[in-house]
């Protein structure tokens, strides 16, 4: 099943008749906007290609924002790219570290 009507099944359930619609699903490595015709006689269909009007999707989604987050705003505020007293670059490690780890305790 197309993954943005699924995010919508629990809702399609209760419409009283047809409807269009624009869903917005936020994932976790993507985001899906898909506009399509909804409908309860319809929502136990796997095949639902003739109620999308049109549908995108975008390599932008919870772990990337994450990812992009803590590298481009917070990693700078605890240092990243910054330099030590002495004129020492601080090493990227610590802040690689931190990014697997939030990647992967997900």
């Amino acid at each position: 099943m197309h993954e943005p009507l699924a995010a919508a099944y629990h809702f399609e359930q209760q419409v009283s008749k047809e409807t269009d619609s624009l869903i917005v699903d936020l994932g976790g490595g993507t985001s899906d906007v898909t506009f399509c015709q909804l409908s309860k006689d319809k929502a136990n269909n796997l095949d639902r290609s003739a109620d999308i009007y049109a549908t995108k999707g975008i390599r932008q989604g919870g772990i990337v924002s994450d990812k992009d987050l803590a590298n481009g705003i917070i990693s700078p505020l605890f240092g990243r790219g910054g330099r030590t007293s002495d004129g020492r670059a601080i090493p990227n490690m610590l802040f690689l570290a931190y990014m697997l780890l939030i990647t992967y305790l997900k």
